[in-house]
């Protein structure tokens, strides 16, 4: 029998929903095309220099993926990005990361004092906000919203780990966008997955266009279609955002996981 795990919200006259409006600011965030820590810099990452730390080998690897990994056991590291914002608007940071004692796979060893952190500074200070943290030695997704304070344009984001081993995938930074839509009667679009590895979308309304995209904001998938139920068979495992449009202009965005 199937079974599906249903992701779905409501849009009812006057409601206000929150969509994803803008692309990863944090560009190449799954480290997929960096072959050297050196080219992780050059993409305008700045990383510890402690000790040497920051690691991509073969070893390194969240789901069966590239990713990267901060040894050093006993010592603080971290990666930061400058990324330019806008003023009262709020932001999601996601990270998919783990910590370890000691070298392994997920889950394969131990985590006893140290603490992996998703973390922001406004401006060109150090007056570093920590948004999330994990001590799981098990992969874990992470996500956080942040509003940028008034008069702030540019704003650091980092990556950081105080001790132990960290590996860490899928950063992403999205601006979110709040919209008011203006409907006579209410509308509800359901976003799903079954059988692990497909995405479907249902609604009472024509649905016009879809668009797919990873968690670091690549395009996996774009169509114009003329149906109310639609299906998108995704291979590989992440975290994805489904952008839907239906024909009386509403635009719907949610986040699934395909496992």
């Amino acid at each position: 029998m199937k079974t599906k795990t249903l992701l779905s919200f409501v849009l009812t006259a006057l409601v206000s929903f929150t969509a994803y409006a803008g692309d990863n600011l944090l560009t190449n965030g799954d480290f997929e095309i960096f072959e050297t820590k050196d080219s992780i810099v050059s993409e305008g990452w700045v990383d510890a220099k402690t000790n040497n730390e920051l690691e991509m080998n073969a070893d390194a690897v969240i789901n069966g993926a590239k990713c990267i990994r901060f040894s050093g056991a006993g010592t603080g590291s971290w990666l930061t990005r400058t990324v330019d914002v806008e003023a009262g608007e709020t932001y999601t940071f996601t990270f998919t990361g783990r910590i370890h004692d000691a070298w392994g796979a997920s889950g394969s060893a131990t985590t006893k004092v140290g603490t992996l952190y998703g973390r922001v500074a406004p401006g060109g200070t150090k007056d570093w906000v920590d948004l999330m943290s994990t001590q799981s030695n098990v992969d874990t997704t992470l996500s956080a919203d942040f509003t940028i304070p008034a008069g702030i344009t540019q704003l650091k984001v980092q990556i950081w780990k105080n001790k132990k081993i960290a590996w860490v995938d899928d950063l992403s930074f999205i601006k979110k966008e709040s919209t008011h839509i203006q409907e006579s009667t209410s509308s509800k679009i359901k976003i799903f997955v079954t059988n692990h590895h497909s995405i479907n979308i249902e609604s009472p309304e024509m649905i016009k266009s879809y668009a797919i995209y990873s968690i670091s904001g690549s395009m996996m998938a774009q169509k114009s279609v003329n149906s109310t139920s639609v299906s998108e068979n995704i291979l590989s495992q992440g975290i994805y955002l489904v952008k839907v449009q239906a024909e009386n202009g509403q635009v719907s965005t949610q986040k699934v996981i395909i496992k």
